[in-house]
Formats: C-alpha cells, structure tokens, sequence
C-alpha cells in the first residue's frame, strides 16, 4: 500500500468521524443501526416552516419508514425537555415528514412516497382516517405515548423533527 493511499484512508475516516461529532455538536441523536442522525427542534412551527427549517439544516423532517424507526422516534419524543418547548399551545405533538396537502385522502411523506406502500403506515386509534377534507389538510405528528401516527392541522405550530442520513 502507498502512503498516498494509506494518507487518503485516514483522512476520510476523519471526514466521517467529523461528521459524526458535528452531527453530535448540532444536538443530533445518532442511530448507527438505522444509518441515521435525528435532531427535536422545540420551536413550535407550522408544518411547512417545519419543512423548511430541516431542508435548511441539511436534511428533512423525519419520516418512520419501519416500526424500528418510529419506536427509535417515539423513544426520543418521551425524552422531550418539554420546559424547553416555545411557540406552540399543544406540546404533546411533534411534527413529522407525512402530510395529505395534495390530496387529503392520500398521505405521502416528504421522499414523495405514498406511505401506504412503505413498511410502516400504522395510524394511532382513529388517525389518518381522512376526517380532513381539501380546504383543511392535516399533517402527522407523533407522541410519546399511542403507538401509530398521529394527524393535526397542518397550520397549528408544532415542535418537529429533523432527520439527516449518516455518510
């Protein structure tokens, strides 16, 4: 081995290890198993700021794609420092990547996908029934305690979020 290729192995550890301690340093949680970095925004936003916010931070809101990724979500919602949360009335919730915006009888997530066709759809009790017609789409959220996908009017601020795939 050359010590070119020795010297370009090391440095690109370094990158991701970088990587991985900025990620940290920015108040990100890492999950290795799930190739994933997950940050609570506690500045209540309405969901499309919510958006916004994540797309700016390099990433976007988090989507449960398995039910690992919602149990490993839910798990960080019940560590909320819920003195901390600001700018909303209705704490409980977090904002997640899946909305019915286009079409308030399909929920899609941020990646485009119809959620339906991923692995984990699960609605929390009566949710996600469609009970939001085409002038008030709804959005998902999720909590600390029903196991499922929660749905909330879209225009209500709300913690959120972020989600960035690891290197």
């Amino acid at each position: 081995m050359r010590l070119f290729d020795v010297i370009s192995i090391i440095g690109c550890a370094g990158l991701v290890q970088g990587t991985r301690m900025s990620l940290e340093l920015q108040g990100y949680t890492i999950n290795d198993g799930l190739g994933k970095a997950y940050k609570i925004m506690y500045h209540g936003r309405v969901w499309n700021e919510a958006r916004l916010v994540c797309i700016d931070e390099g990433g976007k809101l988090a989507v449960p794609k398995t039910e690992k990724e919602f149990k490993f979500l839910q798990q960080l919602v019940r560590t909320m420092k819920y003195a901390e949360i600001s700018g909303t009335q209705f704490a409980i919730l977090s904002w997640l990547g899946i909305n019915n915006i286009a079409n308030h009888t399909i929920w899609v997530n941020v990646d485009g996908e119809n959620i339906n066709d991923s692995e984990f759809h699960k609605w929390a009790g009566n949710n996600g029934q469609a009970y939001s017609g085409p002038l008030e789409p709804h959005c998902a959220a999720i909590d600390g305690m029903n196991f499922g996908l929660r749905d909330f009017w879209c225009h209500r601020a709300q913690p959120f979020i972020c989600e960035k795939t690891l290197l």
